[in-house]
């Protein structure tokens, strides 16, 4: 026997806790306790996503601040010339160690935009079964507005993408220029190339759900053959 599946896209609240449900009519106890269990596994998921968040950030910082000390090693051992007091740039090490970090940069953006959307996906279904285990305990909160943690994290992954493309672009346009042939031409050629790939990556890294601002969640559903 086979196994397909399809999703059945956007439930509502009353299909979303049908789910739940063995039979049709169950048990009023064994409904109770199949949504108590679902809660607490979801409030579980939750705080250990939130705990991949935080480490999923400290192994790109590492990987990033690696790289980049690399970078001024090599340019300071290698690269400066005593008698002008000047770096050279435009090199291929110096060119593959900015773009190794402009790349481990825009991954640790896109890791970071997972990691929310999935704490997010938890925190709705909390959202939807704490009503019947607990009360609305999540979704009543101190009046006011506060700063967002993994907001603030995902604009400094931004901010500090944005300054590594830019080093990436510098060492590129050296290393057509130390090339002395049509050097804007190949710049431009190359520019075109590492913009495909950059948006290849993304798309490819791209999971099969959305975000619209509401809730809504599909659901697999298995065929067997």
């Amino acid at each position: 026997m086979s196994m397909r599946w399809h999703r059945n896209r956007n439930l509502s609240k009353d299909e979303y806790l049908k789910n739940f449900d063995k039979n049709a009519k169950p048990a009023q106890a064994e409904k109770d306790s199949k949504i108590e269990n679902a809660y607490r596994q979801a409030a579980e998921i939750r705080k250990f996503e939130i705990e991949l968040f935080w480490k999923r950030a400290g192994y790109f910082w590492a990987f990033i601040i690696s790289i980049y000390a690399a970078f001024f090693n090599v340019q300071k051992e290698f690269y400066y010339d005593k008698c002008t007091g000047n770096f050279k740039h435009g090199t291929i090490p110096l060119l593959s160690l900015s773009a190794l970090g402009f790349f481990f940069c825009l991954a640790w953006l896109l890791s970071s935009y997972a990691s929310k959307f999935w704490q997010e996906n938890w925190e709705n279904h909390i959202d939807l079964l704490e009503d019947y285990v607990t009360g609305p305990l999540h979704k009543i909160y101190s009046a006011g507005e506060s700063f967002s943690v993994s907001k603030i994290n995902i604009a400094a992954g931004y901010i500090v993408s944005f300054f590594s493309a830019g080093l990436f672009v510098f060492e590129l346009a050296e290393f057509c220029r130390n090339l002395k042939l049509n050097h804007f031409l190949i710049f431009l050629v190359l520019i075109v190339l590492f913009s495909c790939g950059v948006a290849g990556f993304i798309f490819q890294m791209k999971g099969n759900v959305s975000n619209n601002g509401e809730i809504h969640f599909d659901k697999k559903v298995y065929e067997g053959n």
